[in-house]
């Protein structure tokens, strides 16, 4: 991160701040608190995902982990999607504020997203902070997946969450644990990808 792309962080975590005076976004309030779980923790999934890709990021909420993605790395195109309206007028806010480009936020219900599959109109990466179960999870973003994508399930201390039989089958999996910097707090990456993985040739 170079120091525009650090100025970029700390103005939308002071508009967060603003806007939560107002609207419940966040209960997570103390700066060093949001600096480490929101920001550090989004960037943590940032070198598991490909360059050039079409990223959504379902169930956003306040923008994690999608605006620091998308500020961290400008080659993907990010989707931020949540059912919240007034989330959504935030994220279209911050994006206006922050003269970000190739990033959109999109107000609907994951469920009636129009389904992907094509390389033209799926996702490479389907990534979520802590969005539902993991089996949930991945039978919501499964008909959103191009045919050479990974599904980033961003969880807690174990990452222990089951997956069905059919959707465990289907999928390639890997877990990856790590700290968060100066602390003993705990996260888990759970990548499941299909065919050999996003950004190659066919996509």
């Amino acid at each position: 991160l170079d120091q525009g792309d650090i100025d970029k962080l700390t103005r939308h975590a002071s508009l967060l701040l603003q806007w939560n005076r107002r609207f419940n976004i966040t209960t997570i309030t103390e700066p060093m608190e949001m600096a480490l779980k929101h920001y550090v923790d989004s960037l943590a999934v940032a070198s598991h995902i490909p360059r050039s890709v079409r990223v959504l990021d379902m169930g956003s909420g306040g923008g994690f982990p999608g605006i620091p993605l998308k500020i961290a790395r400008q080659d993907i195109d990010v989707v931020m999607v949540d059912s919240s309206r007034k989330k959504i007028s935030f994220l279209k806010h911050v994006i206006r504020e922050l003269g970000l480009t190739g990033i959109q936020a999109v107000h609907t219900r994951v469920e009636d997203l129009g389904g992907g599959k094509g390389c033209e109109t799926g996702y490479q990466i389907i990534v979520s902070r802590a969005f539902t179960s993991l089996d949930h999870f991945v039978r919501l973003a499964d008909p959103l997946l191009a045919p050479r994508g990974t599904i980033l399930a961003m969880k807690g201390r174990d990452g222990s969450d089951t997956l069905s039989l059919e959707m465990g089958e289907r999928y390639s999996i890997a877990t990856h644990n790590y700290l968060l910097p100066g602390s003993d707090i705990s996260r888990t990456i759970v990548a499941l990808s299909t065919g050999v993985g996003p950004g190659s040739p066919e996509c």
